[in-house]
């Protein structure tokens, strides 16, 4: 929250003095800073702070220091999350390049440090997988998958890393054309999640939405509200980061224009705009826009226009939208 962020910011200025400004431990305050300007939604910011603590560290203990991959993994996570908030294609590319490698870095030095094996390389193995994904590619996205929760598991069945992982699996499940599988993934996610961590704790919220969503896109709303409304609560009455929430706002939208609700489809897409990505709105946009065109004859142009902005968005994600972006176009051209 923004009372840690001042804390931390406080805390770095006091070492700074006390330790001097080329002190190794000036690299973790900025660390910290930039996860904390993270969960806040203050993306830009969050990235230099990650920047700058990633270069502190290459200065103080060398490019190939172990501790570089706490640096450099928190660099890369906020790389990746600014390349998914890009309109632009070939930007997001390349900002999604620049996160790759920072990964391939990380989990190069985490299996010469500490081992092929290592809890260290499965907690770079797991975002790598989903960068890859991002960009679009399908070969060995699952595999990696699997190959970080095996290594989580080897060290504790119950890391609830196992049950983030396995979320993450079912969303690449569905995109890859295996809802059905991805259900059965999804729902594992939940009961593992359920089992390491408190209820109503902010980690279950991830596994409830994605089942949720997972079984929207097998044609069942009835069964996917109460996942979805639950992942919902747990993030609201823990206060998560702009980001997160529009995540869930995103999924109701979709949810409500589904299930026949429009007035309030509208409602959580509205919301959602505020801090998803066009991309990430593209899909509650193109169904609502159908429902609309079906159910109010006199919105039939404002219909038009949302499936329009479907269609960019699903141009933004780039080959990970190109199935949908063709299916927008073929309903518009078909209802022009």
């Amino acid at each position: 929250n923004h009372e840690s962020v001042k804390e931390f910011r406080a805390a770095l200025a006091l070492a700074e003095v006390v330790f001097g400004p080329e002190h190794p431990r000036i690299a973790a305050f900025f660390n910290n800073i930039a996860i904390d300007l993270g969960q806040l939604g203050e993306l830009d910011a969050a990235r230099e702070a990650a920047a700058r603590g990633l270069a502190q560290a290459e200065r103080t203990l060398g490019p190939e220091h172990p501790e570089i991959v706490v640096n450099a993994r928190t660099l890369a996570m906020r790389t990746m999350t600014a390349a998914r908030r890009l309109t632009d294609p070939v930007a997001a590319d390349r900002e999604y390049a620049r996160a790759e490698a920072l990964f391939e870095r990380t989990s190069a030095i985490a299996r010469r440090v500490y081992g092929p094996e290592s809890r260290e390389l499965a907690n770079q193995l797991h975002p790598l997988a989903m960068l890859r994904f991002y960009r679009g590619e399908t070969a060995g996205v699952e595999a990696m998958f699997r190959e970080s929760m095996e290594l989580f598991q080897k060290h504790n069945p119950d890391d609830q890393a196992i049950a983030y992982i396995l979320a993450r699996l079912a969303l690449v499940q569905d995109a890859f054309g295996d809802p059905t599988t991805a259900r059965t993934t999804a729902e594992q996610a939940v009961e593992k999640s359920r089992r390491t961590v408190p209820k109503g704790h902010p980690e279950t919220a991830p596994p409830l939405n994605n089942l949720g969503l997972i079984l929207l896109h097998l044609g069942d709303p009835k069964a996917a509200r109460p996942p979805i409304e639950e992942a919902y609560a747990i993030r609201q009455a823990a206060r998560v980061s702009p980001l997160v929430l529009a995540d869930s706002r995103r999924v109701l939208a979709l949810l409500e224009a589904l299930d026949g609700d429009l007035s309030r489809a509208r409602e959580y897409l509205q919301l959602a705009a505020a801090d998803a990505a066009a991309g990430e709105l593209a899909e509650p946009r193109f169904a609502l826009a159908q429902a609309s065109w079906d159910r109010e004859p006199d919105a039939r142009p404002a219909a038009l226009a949302l499936a329009e902005e479907a269609r960019a968005g699903f141009a933004q994600l780039g080959k990970r939208g190109d199935r949908q972006r063709v299916a927008v176009e073929a309903w518009l051209a078909a209802h022009r």
